[in-house]
């Protein structure tokens, strides 16, 4: 079984992010690895972090159509998660 540790950051901007957070760290955990979830806007001075969390928020509720072409940007250049 493997050993070692495994640090994950991520950052809490959204659900999608905490879930697969989440759901590497069981995976790893499983396989036996000590796991650390880090939480980027947390290793942020509180100022900051929190104008990216809120930023974010702001962008979903009032422009979901500029988050949509930010996230198919993304998608296209190869950083999403779908690959043809």
């Amino acid at each position: 079984m493997p050993s070692g540790r495994i640090a994950i950051i991520s950052a809490s901007v959204g659900a999608g992010h905490d879930g697969a957070a989440a759901e590497l760290d069981r995976r790893l955990t499983a396989e036996g690895f000590t796991v650390d979830r880090l939480d980027l806007l947390d290793l942020l001075p509180a100022r900051p972090g929190r104008a990216v969390q809120e930023g974010y928020h702001r962008l979903l509720v009032r422009a979901p159509w500029a988050y949509q072409r930010i996230h198919s940007g993304t998608d296209r250049a190869g950083g999403g998660g779908h690959h043809s």
